[in-house]
């Protein structure tokens, strides 16, 4: 008897509808818009500046970003997404172990920087 209410009870728990929070639908004139450049450093003899995300990781990440940050009226698109390696890779080998963060400036290749988004950089591993 007791298996049967419990399969009775599983039976109605998974007919009945899900509780789902669904993003507002405001008009498109109420979002924020901030495209995001999204830089993957993969740095040669380097393990700590290579990164192990693909294309399809990043995808699933602003996915969810979007979702959450859709409540608040803001999109972040991926404008871009860049394989390259890091600037100064000594950097990295000199300060890792510092708590001042401000070293990981120097890693940001010069050649795809630019001012009309924000940008992501993802590497393997830092200290601290």
């Amino acid at each position: 008897m007791r298996s049967r209410c419990f399969f009775l009870a599983a039976l109605i728990c998974s007919l009945s509808p899900r509780a789902e929070i669904k993003a507002p639908q405001p008009e498109f004139k109420e979002y924020l818009v901030a495209p995001v450049r999204v830089h993957l450093l993969v740095t040669k003899g380097e393990l700590n500046l290579t990164t192990t995300l693909e294309e399809k990781d990043i995808t699933r990440i602003f996915e969810k970003a979007n979702r959450i940050w859709g409540h608040a009226g803001i999109h972040l698109p991926v404008e871009q997404l860049i394989k390259e390696s890091a600037e100064n890779p000594n950097a990295y080998r000199q300060n890792y172990q510092s708590r001042n963060l401000r070293w990981l400036l120097a890693l940001r290749p010069k050649a795809s920087r630019a001012e009309n988004c924000f940008h992501v950089y993802y590497l393997k591993r830092f200290g601290v």
